[in-house]
C-alpha cells in the first residue's frame, strides 16, 4: 500500500495541501479582519469533501474541491490537476492532465500523467481509427516510450 505524502497546493501555499492519493485538506490558520473591527478568527484545518463538477460522473466530469485563497475568494479546482501540479510539476504548454485508467474518482498520483492535447482529442474521436491510434500512443506515454 502506498504511503500518503502531502504537498502544498500551488498558489494556495499555507492554506491547503494535497496528497499523492488525491486527498485535499485545509491547514490551521488565523484570519484577521481587514479593518480590525473583529477579533482574529482561528480556523482548524480539515479534510475537504470533493464533489463532481457540473458534468457529473456519468459524462466524464471531474472531481473538484472548492478553495479560498488570499487573492481569489472562491475557486473550484479539479483534484486531478491539483495532484499533478503538486507532484509532477507544472503542466507543459499544449498538454492536459490525463487519468490513465479513466476512473474519474481515482485521482491519485499513480494514475495521472500529462499528455498532449492532440492525443486526448484522438482518444475522444468518433473515428475508430483515430481512437485506436490514440490508444496505441497512450500506451507509449504510460510506459515512458514517448515523452
Amino acid at each position: 500500500m502506498t504511503e500518503e505524502t502531502w504537498k502544498a497546493i500551488v498558489g494556495y501555499e499555507g492554506f491547503y495541501e494535497v496528497s499523492n492519493l488525491g486527498n485535499v485538506r485545509s491547514l490551521d490558520r488565523v484570519v484577521s479582519s481587514s479593518y480590525n473591527t473583529c477579533p482574529d478568527q482561528h480556523h482548524k484545518g480539515q479534510d475537504l469533501k470533493p464533489f463532481w463538477g457540473t458534468n457529473g460522473p456519468n459524462s466524464k466530469g471531474s472531481i473538484k474541491v472548492e478553495l479560498c485563497g488570499p487573492i481569489v475568494r472562491r475557486c473550484c479546482k479539479g483534484v486531478a490537476a491539483i495532484v499533478a501540479a503538486a507532484f509532477l510539476g507544472p503542466r507543459p504548454d499544449g498538454y492536459v492532465t490525463f487519468i490513465v485508467d479513466r476512473d474519474y474518482e481515482n485521482v491519485g498520483l499513480d494514475n495521472l500523467i500529462y499528455i498532449p492535447k492532440g492525443l486526448l482529442i484522438r482518444l475522444n474521436s468518433s473515428s475508430e481509427t483515430a481512437r485506436d491510434n490514440g490508444e496505441r500512443d497512450l500506451e507509449k506515454y504510460v510506459s515512458g516510450e514517448l515523452v
